[in-house]
């Protein structure tokens, strides 16, 4: 195990790698998210931060950015994600099926009643800014037996931790630097070091710096007995000041996902739009200070006042006098200034801008004049050009989130016991997106379906045998699925079967007492001539 000095040491090292990206985070930070623009350096609280910032273009593409992203991906109107099995044999287990759908329906209502939605929205600008994200996600303290505690989630500032990366190129080492109270520190931490423990006593409200550390074992570790000493990732908290190592513990699942928006190979911090718009965001934040100043020429321009002309000083204040020698000693400078250029070459700025940030691609026009096929083009031109990097971000966010939300529910006995398919399967259950985007590129298999059907209607119609070639069955399973409706909709397929079986059989009982009924029918002049004829031959 290593000791705090020697884990504080790791964060220096991983510390002083991301400092290359320092300079480049601040300039993002500056023009495009101010709020988040004190990296590396200390601000003192409440000071400006948009001092260098004369144009909100960027800002606001980058707010449209992230709420196109998250109303397409983890839309908090919609159920968003679900679970599911592949596999032929699966899918005839009604009972699997159920219980993964009402293991979805619970994870989403658990994932919506935490604080999710905002701390996501952090994550989605993060990424399009700095092009990294991160967010960290942990169970909360219990307050009563029986119940689920829930979910609390936490977006991280670029700059405050440091991410390093396995062989698979996946982040599993995450360092965070923090501050808390002494008196926060007391209640978190069953040991202090001294300084800490005397500024608890004296001052303690007083800010200290902390690291929180979490990496992963070695593999005989994480085989080992489940102790929070021994689980797959280790997590530590060590004391800045003192190099101290006041606490550790263990997680089973890695609690941090952090997303890059595109990544190059062997950089380990990804880029985003922000990287690529600065040279416009600069270039139209100078523009616009320029014609500013040039503004304030046409408004206030400058004077020309004759040698010994005025008697005094220049009086520029409403109602002010100015004593001159003759009429013509003070008079304006007439400025050329164009500010209509100037505006032009704003509005061309700003619109490289907003195409860099997706804007005019992803923003969907609301209003009557949006037909269900309009919005269903722009969500599948959303997956053209985010193609890449929404490939990028299940992987490395939503795939990991969603399997720690899954297994910190089933650890805790929140889903009910599991069915023995499901505990057969050993392992995570795939992971199905429902959110707008989702269903869009599902409902083309819908249309698909569609397209087909009307093509061979008047083939159906003519011969209508052929329409024995169609499984109707998997194309109503095809439209549950696009549309999705819930699983409890449908009925299990031996259960179809076997109503089929009845049916079937109740009609050939059918067909059978109404041939009886034939052959009595027809039968019945014949049993009245043969009775008639023996009767006659009785006389």
């Amino acid at each position: 195990m290593p000791t705090g000095r020697e884990l504080y040491q790791e964060w220096e090292r991983l510390y002083s790698q991301q400092a290359l990206q320092h300079s480049i985070w601040r300039e993002i930070g500056d023009f495009i998210v101010p709020s988040r623009s004190d990296i590396g350096i200390t601000r003192s609280p409440g000071s400006r931060r948009t001092d260098k910032l004369y144009d909100s273009s960027a800002p606001h593409a980058l707010t449209l950015l992230s709420a196109s992203m998250q109303g397409a991906l983890t839309s908090d109107a919609i159920q968003w994600f679900s679970f599911g099995i592949r596999g032929q044999e699966f899918q005839r287990d009604k009972t699997a099926r159920l219980w993964l759908e009402q293991a979805s329906a619970l994870g989403y209502r658990e994932t919506t009643q935490s604080n999710f939605g905002g701390v996501v929205n952090e994550v989605y600008k993060d990424l399009g800014a700095f092009g990294t994200g991160a967010m960290f996600a942990e169970v909360n303290e219990a307050v009563s037996s029986g119940l689920f505690p829930g979910f609390r989630f936490q977006a991280m500032q670029v700059g405050s931790y440091c991410i390093d990366e396995n062989k698979f190129g996946r982040v599993d080492k995450v360092f965070r630097k923090y501050r808390m109270s002494a008196r926060a520190a007391q209640q978190k931490f069953r040991t202090l070091p001294d300084p800490l423990a005397k500024a608890a006593e004296r001052t303690p409200e007083q800010p200290f710096e902390f690291i929180h550390a979490v990496y992963p074992r070695s593999y005989r570790a994480s085989r080992s007995p489940a102790t929070r000493k021994s689980m797959p990732f280790a997590s530590c908290h060590i004391d800045v000041e003192t190099k101290t190592l006041l606490d550790e513990g263990g997680y089973r699942l890695f609690p941090f996902f952090v997303p890059r928006w595109d990544k190059s190979s062997g950089d380990i911090y990804g880029t985003g739009p922000g990287h690529l718009a600065m040279p416009d965001i600069r270039t139209l934040n100078k523009a616009v200070e320029l014609k500013l100043k040039g503004l304030s020429l046409i408004i206030q321009p400058p004077l020309k006042v004759r040698d010994q002309g005025v008697i005094g000083a220049v009086r520029l204040t409403p109602g002010g006098l100015i004593h001159v020698r003759d009429m013509e000693a003070v008079q304006k400078m007439d400025m050329d200034t164009r500010l209509d250029i100037a505006d032009m070459e704003e509005e061309k700025l700003r619109g490289s801008i907003r195409r860099i940030f997706y804007s005019d691609q992803l923003q969907l026009q609301e209003g009557p004049q949006m037909t269900a096929y309009e919005v269903q083009v722009r969500y599948e031109l959303m997956q053209r050009i985010l193609g890449p990097t929404l490939g990028r971000f299940r992987d490395e966010f939503l795939n990991p989130l969603i399997e720690f939300i899954f297994f910190s529910m089933l650890e805790a006995g929140a889903l009910g016991e599991p069915p023995d398919t499901i505990v057969a399967l050993g392992e995570m259950p795939d992971v199905e997106y429902l959110g707008p985007l989702a269903r869009a590129q599902k409902l083309a298999d819908s249309m698909a379906l569609d397209r087909f059907f009307a093509l061979a209607l008047p083939i159906f119609q003519a011969k209508p045998e052929t329409l024995d070639t169609v499984d109707l069955d998997a194309a109503l399973r095809i439209r549950q699925e696009a549309t999705g409706a819930p699983e409890r909709l449908m009925v299990d397929p031996d259960k179809v079967k076997a109503i089929r079986a009845a049916r079937a059989q109740a009609s050939e009982q059918q067909a059978q007492l109404e041939q009886a009924t034939q052959i009595a029918t027809a039968a019945a002049p014949a049993a009245k001539a043969f009775q008639a004829l023996s009767g006659g031959q009785q006389q």
